[in-house]
């Protein structure tokens, strides 16, 4: 059985560099 979340957050145009930072350390974590 397989389960797909899929979340969707709004950015303000201004903070896409402030969100990839917090995510950078996560790259990765869910290929499999």
């Amino acid at each position: 059985m397989s389960l797909i979340k899929i979340n969707a957050i709004t950015v303000p145009a201004d903070s896409g560099d402030e969100l990839a930072h917090r995510f950078a350390h996560r790259a990765g974590a869910v290929d499999g």
